[in-house]
Order: C-alpha cells, then structure tokens, then sequence
C-alpha cells in the first residue's frame, strides 16, 4: 500500500534537505497508514534533550518540535475526556430510560385502573389489546395418538445373532449367523 504523505504548511523554516529527501513537511511523522506511537515520541524528544539539546533538525529547536508534537497529546487526551463523558452518558440515558419506562407502567396501570381502563379507547390507543378483544382461551385440544397405525420404535441395527431388533424405518430385521434378513 503506498504511503500518504501529508505536508504541515505551518511552519514557513521547512528544511529544503528534508523536502529534497521526501521527508519534508514533518511528513514521515503523519502517515496515514500508521497510528502514531506515543512512545515514540517521548524518547525522541528524551533523547534529543538528554544527548543533542542545541542541536536543531529540519531547522527546529526542541522546544519548536515539542511544540510541533503537542497536538498528537492534546487530541488524545481530548479522546480520551470524550470517551468517558460517552461512557457517562451511556449509564446517565440507562437510567433515565429505566425511570421513564418505571412512569410509563405506572400511567398504564392507572388507565387500566378507572371504569372500563381495559376497554377504554385510550387504552387501546396505547397499543394494547383492549379486555374485549382477547376474549376466552378456549377449550385446551388434547391429541390422543393413532390407533390406526402401529406405533414404531427405532433401535440402532446391530448384530445381534438370532434375534429380531428394529430399523431406523421400523421394519422388522432379522439377523441369522451374521446375514441378515428382512422378515
């Protein structure tokens, strides 16, 4: 996947190596296709300070790449407050739901409590099946098995010699010194 590079026009002192060797820009520190390593950061600015601290590079000062490098902590840490007010947030609507939904009951039971609260227009305007309309269950229905047809069991095939066992199909088989017959 080729790289994408993106050139930060914010700083007019970009060093012209750096442009001429493709890195220009601070470039090779925004790749899209890479997420950007904190740590990274912290041991050059580390390092930098502990071993080159008069030194510039790309014609910055390390106070002007700390500087450059501020926005990768501010947007993170400004994530990281975004993602716990969304957590928040999401227990806050879980109990403003669970009470809303705690009073919705509430008012429907208080319908259902007046004269006719069941059959009232009101009632079935909320959606529910007014007394009315649900009527009676009805007789339960008892299924009693036929008697017409025999009733099969099933039994895994084996070889049982001399004795009759049953098929997965119900059929009788007969098995005789090994060979079996379907009687």
């Amino acid at each position: 996947m080729p790289k994408t590079l993106i050139i930060i026009t914010s700083f007019p002192d970009v060093c012209p190596t750096c442009v001429e060797q493709g890195v220009g820009g601070y470039d090779w520190m925004f790749d899209k296709s890479k997420v950007m390593n904190i740590d990274k950061i912290n041991k050059l600015k580390t390092a930098w300070g502990e071993f080159a601290q008069d030194n510039t590079y790309c014609n910055l000062t390390l106070a002007a790449a700390t500087s450059a490098f501020q926005p990768v902590f501010d947007v993170r840490a400004e994530m990281a407050t975004a993602d716990l007010r969304y957590t928040a947030l999401i227990a806050q609507r879980d109990t403003v739901d669970n009470e809303a939904n705690d009073l919705m009951l509430r008012i429907v039971n208080a319908i259902k409590a007046e004269p006719d609260g069941e059959n009232s227009p009101l009632y079935r305007a909320l959606g529910y099946k007014t007394r009315n309309e649900r009527g009676s269950p009805g007789p339960k229905s008892t299924t009693t098995p036929s008697l017409s047809a025999p009733a099969k069991t099933t039994m895994p095939i084996g070889t049982f010699s001399g004795n009759t066992i049953t098929t997965f199909s119900g059929n009788p088989l007969t098995t005789i010194r090994g060979v079996s017959a379907q009687s």
